[in-house]
């Protein structure tokens, strides 16, 4: 279960922030991350605190469960 939230939270992450034309490096500098960082949530290879989880989900304003597939149980298409 652990590998499907790691892959919906990489994939909606990604596709939310493309969407809203946001850079990594915008959304680690409002969250106390860097760019990089994000950039490893996105590539499946960390995954986001709760605490960043939620300031990534507010800084994009989108829901916290949608970014980890939670909502729909699929990935955003």
């Amino acid at each position: 279960m652990k590998e499907y939230y790691q892959l919906a939270t990489q994939h909606n992450l990604k596709k939310i922030r493309e969407e809203k034309k946001i850079t990594q490096d915008a959304i680690g500098y409002a969250c106390g991350q860097n760019g990089s960082e994000i950039s490893r949530y996105e590539q499946g290879k960390s995954m986001p605190g709760y605490w960043i989880l939620l300031g990534i989900a507010k800084f994009l304003e989108a829901v916290a469960n949608l970014i980890v597939g939670v909502l729909r149980g699929l990935l955003l298409v």
